[in-house]
């Protein structure tokens, strides 16, 4: 089996340690996500700006192929919580 591993980056809010912000990156993999708590924005929450779109989820199944053809099996990831604020 041929996994990919990434690592999500994650910081907590001050108060009950719940996600505020979540970000996976490979650049050998051309890979760039990232998902932010609007709590506090609601207002930024739209379609294209900071949802999670149509088009973005035709580009994840296109990603999800293109990591079949190069013989991937499964993505792992491990979640590195950020202390630094």
């Amino acid at each position: 089996m041929k996994e990919l591993k990434l690592t999500c980056h994650v910081e907590h809010d001050d108060y009950d340690d719940r996600d505020t912000y979540q970000g996976i990156n490979s650049q050998e993999h051309n890979i760039c996500f990232s998902v932010c708590n609007l709590e506090w924005n609601p207002e930024d929450a739209i379609i294209g700006r900071s949802l999670f779109t149509a088009d973005d989820y035709i580009q994840a199944l296109n990603k999800g192929i293109e990591l079949a053809k190069k013989g991937y099996d499964k993505v792992i990831y491990e979640r590195v919580v950020n202390e630094d604020k």
